[in-house]
């Protein structure tokens, strides 16, 4: 199987996506988050907010606190790993992400609310000023881990691009027909470099409207990357490589083709990396075929 690492993705809504889709990136907020909200429990304990309640319960006051933030704490932390799994799944814009965000910030207050209602006792509650503490006390419970989380996240891009830097070189060399293997690279509409990998990475491009997919190898797992482009764009910008159209919807690695077979009306192919068969259509066949070595 052809391995590697990813050597380059950038774009404003790319990184976006990167930053609340990277496993890395969300474990750090999550770190920082508790300990940020430990902290803040023990010295800067918000006692004031349980005069909005009327107090009919025995329990201590730090123990309706501990267990009301701690209700937020998890509500948050259930939000942003849900954020995570979806966004595996579809991409978000930024209008999407903070949409997202106040969302969650709505939920936890109310949670928060009715949880220091029943801890109280059930008494009455100052439904308004409770919530207005509790708003700002939770963006501001939350200012320092996503500062710190996105701070990490941007020294991991800076690395990927000094690393991208790097195997750019020797496999630009390679151009001459040494063996070596070649970069490609992957421009938006706009004619900004989007994505850069070694060409034996990519398995295989999808199209989806106005933008495509781009599936490939990284550290020997597949991922996808979006691209704001069209497949009919790309098809004219990698002539002359392994990357080959196949399909209406389809362009695919021939380097990276196991097998090819009869189906239907048309054929599929089998490629290494990847447990996804990709349809071949009649208009293709014999185009792909040309560039398929059978030894």
């Amino acid at each position: 199987m052809m391995t590697g690492k990813l050597l380059y993705q950038t774009g404003k809504t790319a990184n976006l996506h990167l930053f609340v889709t990277r496993p890395t990136s969300v474990l750090h907020f999550l770190t920082v988050l508790i300990l940020f909200f430990v902290v803040l429990l023990v010295f800067a304990m918000p006692g004031h907010m349980l005069r909005h309640t009327t107090q009919t319960s025995g329990m201590p006051p730090i123990a309706q606190l501990s267990l009301t933030f701690s209700a937020g704490l998890v509500l948050m932390s259930a939000s942003r790993l849900l954020l995570l799994f979806i966004g595996r799944r579809h991409i978000f814009s930024p209008a999407g992400v903070v949409i997202w965000l106040f969302a969650e910030l709505i939920g936890s207050v109310a949670l928060m609310e009715l949880m220091m209602w029943a801890l109280s006792g059930g008494g009455r509650l100052a439904l308004a000023p409770l919530a207005g503490d509790l708003t700002l006390y939770l963006i501001a419970l939350e200012v320092v881990p996503y500062t710190i989380a996105y701070l990490l996240f941007l020294l991991h891009m800076e690395h990927a691009e000094v690393e991208r830097l790097r195997a750019l070189v020797p496999a630009e060399a390679g151009d001459d027909g040494t063996g070596a293997d070649q970069s490609v690279k992957f421009f938006d509409k706009g004619g900004h470099l989007a994505l850069a990998t070694l060409r034996s990475n990519v398995l295989y491009i999808e199209a989806a409207n106005n933008y495509t997919n781009i599936h490939y190898l990284n550290d020997e797992h597949e991922e996808t990357f979006i691209l704001h482009n069209s497949l009919k764009e790309l098809e004219q910008r990698l002539r002359d490589t392994s990357l080959v159209r196949c399909h209406r919807g389809f362009i695919v690695n021939v380097d990276n083709v196991k097998l090819m077979r009869k189906d239907g009306m048309g054929f599929q192919l089998e490629l290494q990396g990847t447990q996804r068969p990709i349809p071949v259509t009649k208009t293709y066949a014999d185009l792909l075929t040309k560039h398929i070595s059978v030894e």
